[in-house]
């Protein structure tokens, strides 16, 4: 499914704008609440890398169920 980044913003005349942008063929859109860029890439780069290990986890696990039949 093609994924949206919605913003909306208040002009210094207090109208409002709505935006959406189409993520490219090769883009994803990460929202990271932070103080400034360099935490917000840190905080970003952090969750990747637990996210690949859950993802390595669970294949494992699946591996380990298909062939030996455990849930440990």
């Amino acid at each position: 499914m093609t994924q949206y980044l919605i913003t909306t913003f208040t002009d210094s005349t207090g109208q409002t704008f709505t935006e959406a942008t189409k993520a490219r063929e090769n883009q994803t859109f990460a929202v990271v609440e932070a103080d400034s860029k360099e935490e917000a890439l840190s905080k970003y780069k952090k969750e990747v890398f637990i996210n690949s290990f859950r993802l390595a986890n669970k294949g494992v696990r699946d591996f380990r169920n298909k062939f030996w039949g455990t849930n440990k």
